[in-house]
């Protein structure tokens, strides 16, 4: 029986995360990269890195004082003083990790964009440290601990504020099973979370099931993943610790949730003469969900790069080997890269070593950092490359990589864009970044941002970079040290690029007078979804349109209105279809220009107007035909500082290093957050280099525990506008 289970997560224990994927980079880091100056500008940001391990962490203090759960904004943002680009640091807690997975191919971000999933090590009653799987809206509130079972953090990639776990703790006294899989949904309401059991799987006497990347890019379909333990197992012996069993499943719509098969099949598959003997180990070391779930890639070093059926023709259910028919047709069981594995090469030749895949939302083609190529002087060269495997080649049609050095490649957004990161090391190309790039031309890529990992020296395998695409692409994720200690990582995020603003301004006549405007959501890829057939799939990160008017087309431009985005399930397209896009103005008689602006839930607008079109205005009726007056594109349009804070207090506590600040919010409705500066030398300098936090819009009090102990300081505080525009600075 199915019923919704209201959990408030008070104490959430969670299984150690264990990463597969190989380690190939192990950081090695120069004596000038570990230098402790500060880099990015954050020179009272570095000063506080002394202070982390002498100042108090009041973790009890930065709860919510009545629910004990929510905890205060920890996000910090600055622009990289090298490409311009703006970053925010979602977490931050003294010497110990945060991070959202310890792998590739896991994404943090809800289906919106609105959200992040991360582990946190945070203190507890009594001082206890536990990890605690947490979510935070992008924009920096609502911190605060959820349930999770699992090492990774499965959001819908269809279904807002939706993921899926299995059970396996105790909640509110109610023991949750760890054969049932679990829809939990993430609401606003403090730090309520909705458990509803979903599909409820066989018992096992020996192992369990996990959910590891196998959720399809749809959001229909899911494998269930099944560990059956090995009694006859020793430590070094031969004989597999375990085997491991694939359950298809419907997951949505809710209604339709099933298994599709009674007892799911072994990974143990036939490979014929590809390998020198039959695959027996029992696991892989990686697996992952292509597309909408008719084939999965499966990894592992005894048996290559292959591509598989998740439901084949076997008897057990599973993908059948059939071999090639000569005509490089391979049925249910594909090679992918398996060179030198068994009597049988490779069958495509000239592949590149597909490593730490990326994969297209579509499953049809492969971010790869690509080891093996050469430029066009015949130099060694390392980058990324997309590879289409379903036509087995290059999508540029050369193996000269697109980017200019990699590690990590990531493709989770619906986006005609990739990601990749290049990491310091041994085998270090350059500083440690973030590049993005098109994913079918060479040449274009740009660095996003420099990340600073292993700053502090050697690390933990948590302080790679991973970078994670948001839905739209907008913005990437990803791992740094450099402002904690040097085994304890960060979540941050970095703007790609801006969100686009809508498309196809059109104005007409309104029935009752005025002006009737529409447009269309953008689209940030030219592929059509689910199918290539489909139209192109609207954005997925945007809450909001803002509508523009002014009396000329190059300004002054004045915000007139705003629409909330009403999104409906499209369960055929997998999209969430976009409503309402329309607004109704009733402006005084004469000639008038719109444009419109989008909103993501990130609180990112575009810095680009849409196309403007003309109005002509009589009577309080629209005359004539609009016009388009201007080509979307006009950046700077407007630049008016934001309303500063009011009435700004700062106290400090009993605990020396502690004060706490106060401030009344200013009635301005495009105010985006708050900047906080920090100086022991006089009055704070407006800019990064004093800046100490961010703060959502919403917030109205901070706790500063990392302030100078032994000395004075003085704080000032400003407000930052949706545009980036910074108020005057209020001091206490």
């Amino acid at each position: 029986m199915r019923r919704a289970l209201t959990i408030v997560v008070m104490l959430v224990v969670l299984a150690a995360l264990a990463g597969l994927t190989a380690r190939p980079f192990p950081p090695e880091a120069s004596a000038q990269e570990t230098a402790k100056g500060p880099v990015q500008n954050l020179d009272e940001m570095f000063r506080r890195k002394g202070r982390l391990e002498k100042n108090p962490w009041p973790h009890a203090d930065l709860e919510n004082a009545f629910t004990r759960l929510d905890w205060q904004s920890e996000t910090l943002c600055f622009t990289d003083t090298r490409t311009g680009r703006e970053i925010w640091r979602m977490t931050a807690t003294p010497n110990k990790n945060n991070y959202y997975h310890n792998d590739i191919a896991v994404s943090p971000w809800s289906a919106d964009g609105r959200r992040m999933g991360l582990v946190g090590w945070r203190g507890r009653k009594g001082g206890e440290r536990r990890p605690l799987w947490m979510v935070v809206d992008t924009d920096g509130s609502r911190l605060r601990p959820t349930v999770n079972t699992q090492p990774y953090m499965h959001w819908s990639p269809l279904l807002p504020d939706v993921y899926y776990t299995f059970g396996g703790v105790r909640f509110m006294g109610v023991q949750s099973q760890n054969n049932v899989l679990y829809k939990v949904t993430v609401t606003d309401d403090g730090p309520a979370t909705t458990m509803t059991p979903l599909i409820t799987y066989p018992r096992l006497e020996r192992g369990g099931y996990g959910n590891r990347k196998f959720i399809s890019a749809d959001g229909k379909m899911f494998v269930a993943m099944v560990s059956i333990s090995n009694p006859n197992w020793k430590r070094g012996s031969n004989v597999p610790e375990y085997e491991m069993y694939f359950i298809p499943s419907i997951i949505f719509p809710d209604g339709d949730a099933r298994p599709l098969l009674e007892k799911g099949y072994s990974v143990n598959r036939e490979f014929g003469d590809y390998l020198s003997k039959p695959y027996t180990k029992g696991r892989y070391h990686d697996a992952y969900l292509l597309g909408d779930g008719t084939y999965y890639y499966a990894i592992d070093r005894q048996i290559g790069y292959w591509r598989i059926k998740t439901l084949g023709s076997a008897p057990d259910g599973g993908a059948k080997f059939t071999g090639d028919d000569g005509k490089h047709n391979f049925g249910e069981i594909i090679p992918e890269y398996v060179r030198k594995k068994g009597k049988l090469n490779d069958p495509w030749k000239e592949n590149q070593y597909p490593g730490h895949p990326g994969f297209d939302r579509w499953g049809e083609m492969v971010n790869i950092a690509n080891y093996d190529s050469v430029d066009e002087k015949g130099q060694f060269k390392i980058g990324c490359s997309v590879y289409d495997f379903i036509n087995h080649r290059p999508v540029t049609g050369s193996w000269i990589p697109q980017t200019d050095g990699s590690v990590h490649c990531d493709w989770h957004a619906y986006a005609d864009s990739c990601v990749v990161s290049v990491e310091k090391g041994k085998y270090s190309y350059g500083d440690a970044r973030i590049e993005c790039f098109p994913y079918d031309k060479r040449g274009e890529n740009f660095v996003v941002c420099y990340t600073n990992n292993f700053f502090n020296g050697k690390g933990g395998y948590h302080n790679y970079i991973r970078p994670a695409q948001s839905p739209d692409g907008t913005k990437v994720a990803f791992h740094s040290d450099f402002l904690n200690s040097a085994k304890s990582p960060d979540c941050y995020w970095a703007v790609c690029y801006y969100p686009k603003p809508p498309t196809d301004l059109k104005a007409t006549a309104a029935a009752d007078g005025g002006v009737k405007l529409t447009w269309k959501m953008p689209t940030y890829t030219k592929r059509g979804w689910p199918k290539k057939t489909d139209s192109p799939p609207p954005a997925r990160e945007i809450k909001a349109f803002h509508v523009w008017r002014a009396p000329a087309p190059l300004g002054p431009w004045r915000e007139i209105g705003s629409v909330d985005v009403v999104y409906k399930v499209n369960v055929q397209r997998a999209i969430m279809q976009p409503t309402h896009l329309e607004f109704i103005d009733r402006p005084p008689d004469g000639t008038h220009f719109y444009a419109t602006t989008s909103e993501e839930y990130s609180r990112l607008e575009s810095r680009r107007l849409s196309e403007i079109v003309r109005v002509t205005v009589v009577g309080g009726n629209m005359i004539g035909p609009a016009a388009v007056a201007a080509k979307a594109g006009q950046e700077n349009f407007w630049k008016r500082p934001p309303a500063p804070p009011k009435n700004v207090t700062a106290q400090k506590t009993d605990t020396p290093g502690h004060v706490q600040l106060a401030w009344e919010e200013p009635d301005d409705d495009k105010v985006r957050y708050y900047n906080i500066y920090y100086s022991t030398t006089g009055a704070p300098p407006i800019d990064q280099r004093s800046r100490i936090a961010s703060l959502p819009v919403g917030t109205k009090q901070y706790l500063d525990w990392l302030a100078d102990p032994n000395k004075d300081g003085r704080y000032a505080i400003t407000s930052v506008d949706r545009h980036g525009n910074e108020s005057s600075a209020v001091r206490p």
